[in-house]
């Protein structure tokens, strides 16, 4: 077992004709015990089709077991996401809250299935995660993912009855997901705030959404004129990797996403946005870890 490459097992997995042969023998090996609790994390993942309560037992332990094997965690919630929506959603916001600022690759995988399986529920469970968590870091994290459910209009409602909260702490939290927003969301709410808002904290905080959701409409602007021209391009694609957060403009869902424009160019030019995107990431997580680290 220890020597089963299971990236491998799961590729084959994936093509139709394979995948019934491999089930038989996975079951084979459950039945007999072979695996003796140490399940892979693309074990896990395959088990999601299974259908006997066996199987079902042994993703719901791992979905929400306490490990620091949180990469096999978010495997065995994608597995239980195809057996038990609800449990997979509030273990994918268990994770979330408990394992904050250890890995935001992870956290984001978790904030992103929540959006993707959660429906109706995913903005209040998000929204929750966002109001229980310690750090701004997964807030940010939490925020990015919001931009991408499909209903706006109860996203709105939310982040305006946060906005209206008797509580100082929640306004902030509010104006803290309106960063990562599309640009004009919620604008005159945040304006209101900024001009009203007795706790300055909190008032920087919408200025600073205020001025978040502006870059963003300078980045749209550079996209187009980079579709136009030919001759400044790389400066031009310099500017937007320098002003737009690394993770929306490598995030496939969103509509900053950089291989809209990438498509149709010169190798050259996706060979420098990879390596000077990956600069940016790092210089960002950097900065959530100090911070993480000052608020600690």
């Amino acid at each position: 077992y220890s020597n089963i490459d299971w990236k491998l097992v799961f590729k084959l997995y994936c093509i139709s004709c394979a995948k019934n042969t491999i089930i038989k023998i996975i079951r084979s090996c459950i039945e007999k015990e072979l695996f003796r609790n140490d399940y892979n994390g693309y074990l896990l993942e395959i088990l999601g089709d299974f259908d006997d309560d066996k199987t079902l037992e042994i993703l719901f332990e791992e979905a929400f077991k306490a490990s620091p094997l949180i990469s096999r965690r978010i495997q065995a919630i994608k597995g239980l996401i195809k057996r038990n929506v609800n449990a997979a959603l509030y273990a994918a916001k268990d994770l979330i809250i408990k394992y904050e600022s250890r890995d935001y690759d992870i956290i984001d995988k978790a904030a992103k299935l929540i959006v993707n399986y959660g429906g109706d529920q995913a903005i209040k469970i998000l929204i929750d995660c966002a109001l229980q968590c310690k750090f701004d870091s997964t807030r940010w994290v939490i925020a990015r993912a919001l931009r991408l459910v499909n209903d706006k209009s109860i996203l709105s409602i939310e982040l305006k009855n946060l906005l209206k909260s008797k509580e100082k702490k929640i306004r902030k939290i509010a104006c803290t997901l309106l960063r990562w927003q599309y640009p004009g969301f919620l604008e005159e709410h945040l304006k209101k705030l900024v001009n009203n808002e007795i706790y300055d904290d909190v008032r920087q905080e919408a200025m600073k959404a205020l001025r978040n959701q502006e870059e963003q409409a300078w980045t749209l602007e550079l996209i187009e004129l980079f579709k136009r021209e030919n001759k400044r391009r790389l400066e031009i694609l310099i500017n937007i990797i320098e002003w737009t957060d690394p993770f929306i403009l490598t995030t496939k869902e969103d509509p900053l996403w950089l291989g809209h424009i990438l498509e149709d160019v010169p190798y050259y030019f996706i060979y420098f946005a990879n390596k000077y995107i990956k600069k940016r990431k790092d210089e960002v997580e950097k900065y959530f870890r100090n911070l993480d680290l000052r608020n600690s």
